[in-house]
């Protein structure tokens, strides 16, 4: 076996290795989550990730406002994903979305949520779904007393303090075993940015993303791809100001 066939096959397996994201193993019967920060889920803000899991059933993203009344349970179910929010005072005010199919076929899918007041729009690749919800008050709890947003399930030190959850049921709920990269948060400045894992539980040590091993992109956004890190660098920022980095636009790709 040649020296450069040896190095070529180097340079591929570290590419691929790059490219993955967070993984949680979730063993049965055990504790597993991704802890990431608080997202601000004010207005007019967004959350987006993608992920990749073979399994059908399970909890893939939780947030909530402390143990009052504001939630966003994102879940797997049969395959097709379920999301669950309350952004409205009141345990009546809860509204339901499911979008996708088959989304255990083992292939990255990218999530969205995008608030606008009352109205939220879930996406799951180029599926889309939209609910309002009806009240006076649409502001997602106390950025001081919201939870942390948390993947694949959550740390079991809530089933002894489940007053704390404003959706105590999360808690059983199936874990999930899934891959999470490219965590993006678009808080009240419109400013989207990457969020970096906080803590976990039965992580895989061995997965990490691309642009948390290197991201060569400055101001740019950061996003994970299979082959590396690549710069997201729109000049049509929808918030007037700077530049657009958001997933709907421009790829420049940094090589591995």
């Amino acid at each position: 076996m040649s020296a450069s066939y040896l190095c070529t096959l180097c340079v591929l397996c570290f590419v691929l290795t790059l490219a993955r994201g967070v993984y949680i193993r979730a063993p049965s019967g055990k504790e597993s989550y991704a802890q990431y920060p608080k997202w601000n889920a004010c207005i007019n803000a967004s959350l987006s990730f993608e992920f990749k899991t073979s399994q059908g059933t399970g909890i893939l993203m939780y947030t909530d406002d402390g143990g009052s009344y504001d939630f966003f349970e994102l879940s797997l179910e049969g395959g097709a994903a379920r999301l669950r929010i309350n952004i409205v005072d009141g345990h009546d005010g809860s509204v339901e979305f499911q979008v996708g199919q088959n989304l255990n076929d083992n292939k990255w899918h990218r999530v969205t949520l995008q608030r606008n007041r009352m109205e939220t729009t879930f996406s799951v690749d180029q599926e889309s779904s939209k609910n309002v919800s009806y009240g006076s008050d649409f502001y997602f709890g106390k950025l001081e007393n919201n939870s942390d947003v948390f993947f694949g399930g959550l740390p079991e030190s809530y089933m002894k303090n489940l007053e704390n959850l404003a959706l105590p049921s999360v808690m059983f709920s199936k874990h999930l075993a899934v891959e999470i990269r490219n965590v993006i948060y678009g808080n009240c400045s419109c400013e989207p940015v990457r969020g970096s894992l906080v803590n976990g539980v039965s992580l895989d040590g061995r997965f990490t993303e691309a642009c948390e091993q290197r991201n060569p992109c400055g101001d740019c956004l950061c996003i994970s791809a299979d082959a590396g890190p690549q710069c997201q660098c729109d000049e049509t920022d929808r918030c007037g100001k700077g530049k657009r980095t958001g997933y709907s636009g421009n790829f420049m790709s940094t090589g591995a």
